[in-house]
Parts: structure tokens; C-alpha cells; sequence
């Protein structure tokens, strides 16, 4: 589960962005951090391997001048900064970032999928900033590296966005032809004040910030913005300050969704922290919510989690703690937020 920090259209976006790194990355993020901006019609971008102070102490966000821009915070994954995410893409046309697993979308049917496509994107002569060697991706070049699933999504949005399509039916279209359980954001080049979000089971939401528009996965990260909304989780959606458009994104597997919480799922978030305290986010999920509730379809647990969490916190029987982990090199710590009984 990484952590998605967006904003549109507000003064000094990625002293913003980085606010709203810094406020939710402890989650389930700080690994690898990077925020891409929109200025004078051109992206830009900064990312590092650690969490958001990194981009503070190298003095990046000076070097990222905009109203407008994306930010994202990943888990340990493996690789360089080269899989840091926001990405932009070849053409430069859009930017994009994502989170969550395939899912329910895994076999070697959705993996001949993703492959096609990457391999459609080759040859029409785009190139992966992901490609590493050594560590596993959604799909593989001929030279033998892999490329991250996110890169592939956002990469074909610009591709069929040269096609002449919108950018809403570029986003589906794309979503279509390799789908996962997973939510992304996207800035387009030629829209600087709209956010684009795709959400299919996971976390999101959105806010106003005066006359910015910000989204995140984490009501932390929407401190001061005003009628916050969580984004269904079968959603596609073009937002600004004075509009949503919200279309349903997914109208075959939609079945496969429950819109409530699981009965006695909080209950059992609750016990589990009472019985073993200072767990991380990620670790009561998998040992407490994972065994009790999941199945084999698409099941909704990271943003019932995040619900579960966020009520229980609300009503003072847990408080969080901020912590340190290891990093990716020595000297580097990650903060880690750890849940606490009260």
C-alpha cells in the first residue's frame, strides 16, 4: 500500500505535496519518495530512495516550481529511484502515480495482458524510466528488465491520449486492457487546475483547500480542506474546485464489491492492538483483518482498514505513535506509524 498525495491548482505545490508526504507516508510508505510538478506547460520532477525529508534535505522541492503536482510514497519494493513513483511519460503528456496489488486480476491470462501492451508501447517507441534487472515488474523488455505496473498504465494513457481520446476514456480504456485492485491519479499537461482519479478497492479521498483541490489516501493529508469525500471504490472521476465528474469504472467485476464494512471487523482490529501493542498499520491487517476476512474475490480490506482504524481513533481507543525502521541504506530511517491501545 503506498501512500498518493495529490493538489490542483493552489500556490507552491510541492511545499504542499511534501506536507502531505510527511503527514501519511508513516502508514505504509517512506522507502521511496518522489513529487513531479506542472509548471509553464512542463513537467518536472524529484525522487529519492527514503522517505520525504530526503527530498527536503537535498533541497529538491526549490527545483520544482508549480500550482500543480502529484506526490507518492512507496513501500520496500527493491530497486533504485528509478521506481520511485509519480512517472511521467514518454511523450509528456501526463504524469501519473498508483497504488495496490493485482489482486483478484492475477494469472497468466491478466500477465499475457500486461505483456501485450507493454510490448504494443515498445514498438510504438516509448521508453520505461522503471526497467530494472533483478527484481519483479508486471512485465519485461526485450532486454530483459522488468517495468512497473504503474509506469504501463500511465505510459498507455498518454499513448491513447495521442489517439485522440479524452482523457477519461483513455483512463478506462487502459484500466480495461490490464485492470488490478489498485487506485491511481493522474495530472494531464493540457488541464494544469484537474486531478483524475481511477479507484478500483482501494483508498482514496478528496478535499478543498480554497481553490485547490487536493487527494490522498489518508484524511491526515487533508488537514484544512473542507467537504472531504472518500472516492467510491469503483470509480472513475475528473475533479476541479467547482466540479466532480464521477462515472462508474468498472462494470463487470462491480459484483465482486461490498460498499460496507464487515460485521465485527473493527472488533477485531480493536483486540488485536489490546493483545499486541505497537503493530504497525500493515501487520494488524495481515495477522488480524487477512485471515478473519478475506476470500478470493476482490475484498475491500485496505479501505475498510483504513475506515476501521480512522473510527477507532476517533473514538480515543487507540492513538498513533510514530516510530523509525531501517531504510534502505545504514543511515537512513523510515518513519512507521504504530498503533497504541488506549
Amino acid at each position: 500500500m503506498c501512500m498518493l498525495s495529490a493538489i490542483a491548482n493552489a500556490t507552491q505545490a510541492s511545499q504542499r505535496l511534501a506536507q502531505m508526504l510527511e503527514t501519511q507516508e508513516a502508514f505504509f510508505g517512506g522507502f521511496y519518495s518522489g513529487i513531479c510538478t506542472l509548471f509553464d506547460g512542463h513537467f518536472q520532477q524529484q525522487k529519492v530512495v527514503g522517505p520525504h525529508s530526503e527530498l527536503v534535505r537535498s533541497n529538491a522541492l526549490a527545483k520544482l516550481p508549480g500550482n500543480s503536482g502529484l506526490a507518492h510514497s512507496r513501500t520496500n519494493g527493491g530497486g533504485d529511484s528509478c521506481r520511485a513513483q509519480p512517472y511521467i511519460d514518454h511523450f509528456g503528456a501526463v504524469t501519473g502515480m498508483g497504488t495496490g496489488t493485482h489482486g483478484v486480476f492475477s494469472g497468466p491470462q491478466y500477465a499475457a495482458a500486461r505483456q501485450s501492451l507493454v510490448d504494443e508501447l515498445c514498438a510504438a517507441g516509448v521508453e520505461f524510466n522503471s526497467q530494472a534487472f533483478g527484481i519483479s515488474g508486471s512485465a519485461v523488455l526485450k532486454s530483459g528488465a522488468s517495468v512497473h505496473n504503474t509506469e504501463i498504465v500511465v505510459q498507455a494513457v498518454a499513448y491513447y491520449l495521442k489517439t485522440g481520446m479524452p482523457p477519461l476514456s483513455a483512463i478506462r480504456t487502459v484500466i480495461e486492457r490490464v485492470p488490478a485492485e489498485g487506485a491511481y491519479v493522474f495530472l494531464f499537461r493540457n488541464e494544469p487546475t484537474q486531478l483524475y482519479v481511477a479507484n478500483y478497492c482501494m483508498r482514496l479521498l478528496w478535499g478543498l483547500s480554497g481553490k485547490a483541490v487536493q487527494v490522498a489516501s489518508s484524511p491526515l493529508a487533508l488537514a484544512g480542506c473542507t467537504d472531504i469525500q472518500e472516492v467510491h471504490p469503483n470509480c472513475l472521476m475528473q475533479i476541479d474546485s467547482s466540479a466532480a465528474v464521477s462515472e462508474e469504472l468498472d462494470t463487470v467485476n462491480a459484483s465482486k464489491l461490498e460498499t460496507n464494512v464487515p460485521a465485527g471487523m473493527e472488533e477485531a482490529f480493536l483486540r488485536f492492538v489490546r493483545e499486541n501493542p505497537s503493530q504497525p498499520w500493515a501487520t494488524i491487517v495481515e495477522k488480524a483483518i487477512v485471515p478473519l476476512f478475506a476470500s478470493g474475490r476482490a475484498t475491500l480490506l485496505i479501505p475498510y482498514s483504513f475506515r476501521v482504524a480512522e473510527h477507532l481513533l476517533d473514538r480515543g481507543l487507540l492513538r498513533l505513535v510514530r516510530t523509525y525502521v531501517p531504510g534502505k541504506s545504514a543511515e537512513e530511517k523510515v518513519p512507521q506509524f504504530v498503533f497504541e491501545p488506549l
